[in-house]
């Protein structure tokens, strides 16, 4: 007969396979170390037998091996235990025999692989067959297929065992109404264990858990934090169950989820309460002990695969795309706590304290994806303006797949090409992630911002509209909305919504260049005095006096008040420690000085910029700007400069940051004397250029065209930088650029023999700057235009 050699067990969802060394459960590998794994080896051989502590001692330590055989046996029961997720006071697997040993209580099925037969019994075989098939009568008889009921029998049976087992694997069984992409509030931990560092690392942890689930809408902490201070409480108010109900009801949202964690000597308890908030009746509950701090998040794994479940999710969808919560977050709980909190911190505004708690995190854990790629964002961001720095921890998070969850992952990937400027694989990575994740809100709203900034505000707007009329408390996204209302010049619209965000969230205003953007709505609607009332009022907290001094310089000079807004900009300089606010300071400066017609002012003020520009962050923007101001300033060599320096450090794949680099190098051809050279390497604005790229593009294409006399296409680019009353130049550094636009028209329209055009151009000017200083070139040439056309010269 053949023999069989045995080459691994089944028992319960493990899995131990003997040729590997590996300990699978339910197809997923658990870790195990070679004494824990012989003592599995030796329980599986002899299921349902008492192994006395001497017999495991031969078995794990053989031929006298010196050790302390106590602490190693027990050190490996423990490990054994673990990795089987098995409670000693209540085994399923390991039973302590009290006095004599150990017993192996699961049924437990070999895996065998059959042998070859020896060659005796290969060649006896067919002598055997052949005898089965004899006639009793001596001679042959055909093969009878006796044996095919049974067989057929026992096909049956495997494919409705097949069938049972596929369709207990893939059934839903939720337990309460509850329907896909519904939405889950997850209140605070319940912490009973007096370690401050469980509050919101746990809640932290458990969500990352939960978000892994295409099944499950888990209502954010900013979604919360805006629903607290609308019933009157604190954002950072601790969201209880009693509280979570609330916010339920509130926000028709359709479960609650109330965990907790107490702590019994070494053991920690994790609890959960599956909650109908409209009832408040407790629809299920889900325990697990962990034996001491370094198995909590496993025991709370297992807790959210079993709340998933319960919520409609088949464990074939839990298999699929469930990773194990320790390999995926961090083990440190201190880690946990600081990321946590630094989401907190950054999502409202903190975001100074945002890094230095992220940095805290990445200290704890040096392997901590998701912190690196918090880091990463934030350094990205206008706030610190540190690309070098954010590519680092953006690399760090991606090279550490295997520390995300796939969700998180897609996420990072997504902001990472966003933070670089690689636009179309952020369009694209945005769109392939919200295809997974459609009910993830403020992925929703970043991708809104993402189409706003490239010009494709019929998109955003309708994204943003649903987000509100789904969240209308979301001050966040009533801002955004109003940007993009703004953008396509419904002021009214966006003023509203701009009022409907502030009044939700006051500190808003003081968020960023909100304030400066929601003022400058004001001046786009007619209504400039509002402007500067904000902009006054803002004066009084010295955390907005300086930006606040720079938005009513800004204002000044749409006036042609370029004295006013000198002293403003003098007034906010020393107040001013960051190096890129700084510089945006003295760039101003420069072009009040070029206005005045002050050209060593305006050199000495670029000059002053370049002397710290190591120290910048946005340098491939910064330098285009500061590059074309020398070309234009006719310091072509100070410009090649600039050139040779950002040229290296734009990425390729960032369109963005081609088109700037790609309009200095333009602007220092015209500054060598090869304008038509220039205009040929000088490309209209591309899809994925972003706003800042294509107001830039736009405008060195009028100028270049009106350098080389080329009339008609000077208009054309004009009038599309002008983009009739909703300039995009306005209220940052290109903003005078407008006032030379409708110079520069009106000369052309009177060129072209176009005298009403050339007025409306003249008179537009004029009507802006009637408070201008009397003294400037713009103002008098203007003046002297107008009476030219006048007089029908």
């Amino acid at each position: 007969m053949a023999t069989s050699l045995v080459t691994g067990y089944r028992f319960g969802p493990f899995e131990l396979d003997l040729r590997a060394g590996e300990l699978t459960r339910n197809g997923r590998r658990v870790r195990l170390q070679e004494k824990p794994r012989s003592l599995l080896v030796a329980f599986a051989e002899r299921p349902g037998e008492v192994l006395t502590r001497a017999e495991l001692r031969d078995r794990l330590w053989p031929n006298d091996t010196f050790v302390d055989f106590e602490d190693g046996l027990n050190t490996a029961m423990r490990k054994l235990r673990e990795a089987l997720e098995d409670d000693p006071q209540a085994p399923r697997f390991i039973e302590t025999v009290r006095g004599r040993g150990y017993r192996f209580l699961a049924e437990v099925e070999p895996v065998a692989q059959e042998r070859l037969r020896p060659a005796g019994e290969r060649e006896a075989a067919p002598a055997a067959s052949e005898a089965a098939d004899a006639d009793p009568g001596g001679g042959k008889r055909g093969r009878r297929f006796s044996g095919w009921p049974g067989a057929a029998v026992l096909a049956m049976f495997c494919a409705a065992v097949a069938a049972g087992f596929w369709y207990w694997f893939t059934r839903a069984r939720p337990v309460l109404s509850f329907a896909s992409h519904n939405s889950v509030l997850v209140a605070d931990f319940d912490n009973q264990t007096g370690n401050p560092r469980f509050d919101s690392a746990l809640s932290t942890a458990f969500t990352v858990s939960l978000e892994q689930s295409k099944h499950l809408n888990i209502y954010s902490r900013l979604q919360i934090a805006n629903a607290l201070r609308l019933m009157a409480r604190g954002e950072n108010d601790r969201v209880t169950a009693v509280v979570g109900g609330e916010i339920c009801r509130r926000e028709d949202i359709h479960v609650l989820v109330a965990p907790g964690i107490t702590r019994a000597g070494r053991y920690y308890v994790l609890t959960a309460q599956l909650v109908d908030p409209q009832n408040g009746n407790v629809v299920q509950s889900y325990l697990q002990r962990a034996d001491g701090e370094d198995r909590i998040l496993a025991a709370l794994d297992s807790i959210s695969t079993d709340l998933r479940r319960d919520l409609g999710e088949s464990r074939y969808e839990i298999y699929r795309s469930h990773r194990p919560l320790p390999e995926v977050t961090t083990a440190s709980f201190l880690a946990l706590q600081d990321y946590a909190d630094g989401a907190t911190a950054f999502a409202h505004g903190r975001h100074e304290d945002a890094v230095r708690l992220y940095q805290a995190a990445v200290a704890a854990d040096p392997d901590f994806a998701m912190a690196h790629a918090a880091l990463g964002y934030a350094y990205y961001s206008f706030y610190f303006n540190q690309p070098a720095q954010g590519e680092v921890e953006f690399r760090k998070a991606l090279a550490l797949v295997s520390r995300t969850t796939d969700r998180e992952h897609a996420l990072i990937e997504a902001r990472y090409a966003e933070s670089q400027g690689r636009t179309e694989d952020a369009f694209r990575l945005y769109q392939d992630y919200l295809r997974q994740y459609p009910d993830d809100v403020p992925i929703h709203e970043s991708y809104a911002r993402l189409l706003r900034l490239h010009d494709r505000f019929e998109e955003s707007i309708p994204i943003l509209q649903q987000i509100v009329q789904r969240d209308p408390d979301d001050a966040t996204t009533h801002s955004s909305l109003a940007a993009s209302y703004a953008d396509v010049g419904q002021w009214a619209a966006a003023l509203r919504e701009y009022q409907t965000a502030f009044s939700l969230e006051p500190q808003l205003l003081a968020t960023g260049n909100l304030a400066r953007e929601y003022g400058f709505t004001f001046v786009r609607a007619g209504q400039d005095a509002k402007a500067e009332q904000l902009f006054t009022a803002a004066l009084a907290n010295p955390a907005t006096y300086a930006n606040s001094e720079r938005s009513l310089a800004f204002l000044d000079l749409y006036h042609g008040r370029y004295r006013s807004a000198r002293q403003r900009l003098m007034q906010a300089l020393p107040v001013s420690q960051d190096p890129f606010s700084v510089a945006r300071i003295r760039y101003m400066l420069a072009v009040i000085a070029e206005g005045q017609g002050n050209r060593g002012e305006q050199i000495a003020q670029l000059d002053r910029i370049m002397a710290n520009f190591d120290v910048l962050g946005a340098k491939v923007l910064y330098g285009a700007l500061v590059g074309q101001a020398y070309a234009r300033a006719g310091q072509a060599a100070k410009a090649r400069k600039i050139l040779d320096r950002i040229a290296p450090l734009a990425n390729p794949r960032a369109e963005e940051q081609v088109a700037f680099v790609q309009v200095l190098r333009a602007e220092v051809s015209a500054a060598s004397g090869d304008v038509a050279g220039a205009l040929e390497m000088l490309k209209p604005p591309g899809p994925y250029d972003g706003d800042s790229a294509a107001v830039l593009t736009t405008e060195a294409l009028a100028h270049l065209n009106q350098q080389a006399g080329h009339a008609d296409a000077a208009i054309r680019w004009y009038e599309v930088f002008l983009n009739g009353e909703n300039c995009h130049a306005l209220s940052w550094e290109p903003q005078q650029q407008m006032f030379v636009a409708w110079y520069a028209l009106a000369q052309d329209y009177r060129e072209r023999g176009d005298r009403a055009q050339a007025a409306k151009m003249v008179t537009a000017l004029l009507a802006r700057w009637k408070d201008a200083d009397p003294g400037l070139p713009l103002v008098k040439n203007a003046r002297k235009l107008d009476a030219e056309l006048a007089a029908g010269r």
